[in-house]
């Protein structure tokens, strides 16, 4: 029983010795070291040289797989910090980027980092080419083209609504149709439309000119007149124009002085005239942009008095409602030797007046109201007497004539050189 007991206890104490003398998780023995790998960059794109690197970071041996045979990696493995030369097989001759995976990772197989790399296309020589760099379009619009010449995709724009395109999109060489409308404006203008390449950012310019409208000014009546009571009339304007109005008065007031383009109704408002004389005045429409003037006269009549106006110192007095009309005198005599002599008109009304004859000549042929007209004969150097008529015609009544008689010139004395002789002197006689 003894040596069974002692057995027992020889047998627990190697149990806790063999317990005691293995280590703890917490230190001592031959503990692994954690791995470490790091790229100094995840994406990396190839110069123009197609060339590029990427520099790994590791504590262990690691390695580098590529699955696209246009990119070689070297070196593909390697221990610790290495630095990957990236080179190209060849350009990229397609018209997009391409990309190729790097993937590195530790031999024991715990950690894993991938590498994008991009190589570009080559680049392109892009060109864009408008066929013209300005069109000019009439007032009344239109259509026209130029043509668009490029290796690369393009947009076209217009700065104002008034000018279209179309298309407004496209590629390569094509023609783009422009359109203008009307333009109802006495003003040119102007808009761009703009060319621009979608890869190569290049921008044309086509500069689109239309004239504005040929400007006009009319003016239905260019003459207004009214008697001494006054009253109104009017006039249009037509025109494309904006207008303007001057001349007015204190007794000649109009509804408008100026206006836009159209036609429009002038009215002009006479006060009475109190005054015997008449009185106009000169209207000006003037085109505020194009410069064109029309000019209306407006005039009036003075106050028929028929005593003020001096009508009962003559015989013929003529009397046509509120115009009168009176001549002295109604003949005239001139000598032979020639002269000048007055006709005294007195009246209210315009006249005109005319000679029948060359020989007969007068100072003025033509007048309003009161007036006198000087008449001249040349001497008379026929042999015989000679008559002409002068006509005075008012404008609101019938013609008056004048006579005019000229003496014929004076006979030679028979006597003349013969007193020194009695009788005749034959010369043919010896």
């Amino acid at each position: 029983m003894d040596k069974r007991i002692f057995l027992n206890v020889v047998v627990g104490l190697c149990a806790v010795l063999s317990l005691t003398s293995c280590p703890s998780d917490d230190g001592g023995g031959d503990d692994e070291t954690a791995v470490e790998l790091q790229v100094s960059q995840t994406t990396v794109t190839l110069n123009e040289q197609n060339t590029g690197q990427v520099t790994v970071t590791s504590n262990t041996a690691w390695s580098v797989y590529c699955a696209e045979s246009w990119l070689t990696v070297t070196p593909s493995e390697s221990t610790g910090t290495q630095t990957l030369n990236l080179v190209a097989k060849s350009a990229n001759q397609g018209n997009t980027a391409r990309t190729a995976t790097l993937t590195i990772s530790d031999k024991k197989g715990q950690k894993r980092v991938s590498v994008t790399v991009t190589q570009n296309p080559p680049p392109v020589n892009y060109f864009l080419i408008t066929g013209k760099e300005a069109l000019n379009f009439q007032p009344a619009g239109g259509e026209d083209s130029f043509t668009i010449k490029s290796n690369d995709e393009w947009t076209v724009t217009c700065q104002d609504a008034w000018c279209t395109v179309s298309p407004v999109t496209g590629s390569e060489t094509q023609v783009v149709s422009v359109t203008v409308q009307k333009n109802s404006s006495l003003d040119k203008r102007t808009t761009t439309i703009l060319v621009t390449g979608k890869n190569s950012e290049i921008q044309q310019q086509v500069n689109v000119t239309q004239d504005g409208e040929t400007a006009y000014l009319n003016v239905d009546n260019t003459e207004l007149t009214l008697d001494d009571n006054g009253g109104t009339k009017s006039f249009s304007i037509t025109t494309n124009d904006e207008w303007s109005i001057t001349g007015s008065t204190s007794w000649c007031s109009l509804s408008s002085t100026s206006g836009n383009k159209g036609t429009t109704s002038v009215t002009v408002t006479v006060s009475q005239n109190t005054e015997s004389n008449d009185r106009s005045t000169l209207l000006t429409i003037k085109g505020v942009k194009s410069n064109i003037q029309k000019t209306v006269t407006v005039m009036q009549h003075g106050v028929s008095d028929p005593s003020d106006l001096g009508r009962n110192d003559y015989d013929d007095d003529i009397e046509l409602g509120s115009y009168s009309l009176s001549i002295s005198p109604l003949s005239l005599s001139f000598s032979a030797q020639g002269e000048s002599k007055t006709l005294t008109i007195t009246g209210n009304d315009t006249w005109a007046a005319s000679s029948s004859q060359t020989w007969c000549k007068l100072s003025t042929t033509s007048g309003t109201g009161n007036g006198s007209i000087s008449v001249t004969a040349t001497q008379n150097t026929t042999s015989s007497e000679r008559t002409a008529n002068i006509k005075i015609t008012p404008s609101h009544g019938t013609t008056i004539n004048i006579s005019v008689t000229q003496a014929k010139p004076a006979e030679e004395d028979s006597s003349v050189g013969r007193n020194d002789y009695d009788n005749d002197i034959d010369l043919n006689k010896k």
